[in-house]
């Protein structure tokens, strides 16, 4: 049985995908990619949160502008003396993971981007030491920035 030409033709027409509907986001269009961003930004930035919400010093100037905007916070733990060091390097080594992560998801390799956010959070520090910036100077803070920066141009991949 001859077919004819129209049939001919759909048999060689390229098929068009199916788009999802105009209100789903599909970041594979989008060419972002949602699980390194919940992974190496969003949860990173939340842990480092709470750790500071129930383990940092009640004195440092977050609790103050908390207490001014009249946000109460639930009640702080005692991690204990040996983990002290720990628990006040570790959230600002996990938000220079996530900010540099998050410039990694948005400029690739560009080398400024990468690099912006340990510049910042290591100047900070020199800032410090100098007593430019407000602070205290700390070792473990540099050695958790720059953990934090490698493992993010590690882990966090255009």
């Amino acid at each position: 049985m001859g077919r004819s030409l129209n049939q001919q033709i759909l048999l060689f027409a390229p098929v068009r995908p199916q788009m999802p509907p105009s209100n789903a986001i599909d970041h594979r269009q989008i060419g972002f990619p949602v699980r390194t961003y919940v992974w190496c930004v969003a949860l990173p930035i939340v842990f480092g949160a709470a750790i500071y919400i129930w383990f940092r010093d009640s004195n440092i100037l977050v609790f103050r502008l908390f207490d001014a905007l009249g946000i109460s916070l639930p009640d702080r733990l005692d991690p204990g003396s040996l983990a002290n060091p720990i628990f006040c390097s570790l959230p600002d080594g996990l938000w220079v993971f996530a900010f540099a992560s998050w410039m990694r998801l948005i400029w690739g390799r560009h080398w400024f981007w990468c690099n912006l956010p340990v510049s910042l959070a290591l100047g900070s520090e020199i800032g410090q030491l100098f007593h430019l910036d407000p602070g205290t100077f700390d070792v473990l803070d540099v050695l958790f920035y720059s953990i934090g920066h490698a493992l993010s141009q590690r882990w966090s991949h255009e």
